[in-house]
């Protein structure tokens, strides 16, 4: 097979590309991807091939997406070359457009035995790093267990007391009423024992209570006698007192009498 032919330049320009009017017809979440296709349309229509054939290069890219999707630049200046297999390359002011490089494909077996112990070291290697890694998530796990189970007797315990405190409440409450109920029937014998003495002790006790009540009558007739004449005192002066303005009305009554007769008479 013969050599493949170099690849020479056959058209260079520059160009200060305008993108506005392009992405102000997108949504804000597409601006950034209108700008690119317009991009590769305009390098089409101006360097004459197809879209296909259109590389854009990593610095132009990224001052395109610089601020985001949805504030691309309004206008972008660069430089394009076109190859004489119809590609095209681009890329921004200022930076040189690089060629990628093709290395050379090695081939044969022994190339391929070479790599092949590389890669087994290294996933050699990579299994190792996940069994250790498992093994200390393991050992984790053990200590949070543990954990959770002194937690559980931890609260085990506190179920324990709170349910002896409980059980001390019900049995005070249990004496208070066993206390109740013989205060009752304390009672209940006392009425009993009163109900059962004999007729005579009640005679006895019931002649007592009609003594005491006649005292009382008779002080409280005391004290009647002694406020009916302190109210007798009192009232002496008052009837002195009406006594006279009665007196003053009949002789005020008796002059208007006698002017009424003169005024008729006249």
């Amino acid at each position: 097979m013969g050599k493949k032919e170099a690849v020479k330049v056959v058209l260079e320009r520059t160009y200060n590309v305008p993108l506005r009017k392009e992405w102000l017809k997108a949504p804000k979440y597409k601006r950034a991807k209108k700008a690119i296709n317009a991009l590769r349309r305009f390098l089409a229509k101006h360097m004459k091939t197809d879209e296909s054939n259109i590389r854009i290069g990593k610095y132009l890219n990224e001052k395109v997406w610089a601020r985001g999707m949805r504030n691309p630049p309004h206008h972008v200046k660069l430089n394009a070359q076109k190859d004489s297999n119809g590609v095209v390359k681009a890329e921004l002011i200022g930076f040189s457009i690089e060629a990628k490089k093709e290395e050379p494909k090695k081939k044969g077996i022994l190339a391929r035995m070479k790599k092949a112990p590389k890669e087994e070291k290294v996933k050699a290697e990579e299994e190792i790093k996940k069994e250790k890694e498992e093994k200390v998530k393991a050992e984790e796990e053990v200590e949070k267990e543990k954990e959770e189970k002194i937690k559980t007797e931890e609260e085990i315990e506190k179920e324990k007391e709170k349910k002896v405190k409980t059980e001390e409440e019900v049995e005070k409450k249990k004496e208070e009423k066993v206390k109740a109920e013989e205060g009752v029937e304390k009672e209940k014998e006392e009425r009993i024992k009163t109900e059962d003495k004999p007729k005579s002790e009640h005679i006895i006790e019931g002649v007592k209570i009609k003594e005491d009540a006649a005292e009382i009558e008779k002080a409280k007739e005391k004290k009647e006698a002694i406020e009916k004449e302190v109210e007798k005192e009192l009232r002496k002066p008052r009837e002195q007192l009406y006594k006279k303005s009665e007196k003053a009305t009949v002789k005020a009554d008796r002059e208007k009498d006698k002017e009424l007769k003169k005024k008729k008479e006249i």
